[in-house]
């Protein structure tokens, strides 16, 4: 009895190791796949990052440019 539920927890941990191996390995695939993606500046520089913030829209002058022209109606 003790013979199977060793061997069962040794399966059983084997089983998980194996797809923790995957795991590593699809990662290490989608990495590449990735990077084959990019152009030549980002693979030689994978660290650099650029942050690249948008400007925000102006709605204050859309609301008053509204306004303006509802009050030259009345």
């Amino acid at each position: 009895m003790k013979d199977y539920l060793t061997n069962s927890i040794k399966k059983e941990s084997n089983g998980i190791a194996l797809e923790q191996k995957k795991t590593d390995l699809r990662k290490e695939a989608f990495i590449q796949e990735m990077k084959n993606g990019l152009g030549e500046e980002i693979k030689l520089n994978p660290n650099r990052v650029e942050v690249v913030i948008k400007a925000p829209i102006k709605r204050d002058g859309c609301i008053k440019r509204f306004f303006k022209k509802i009050f030259k109606v009345f």
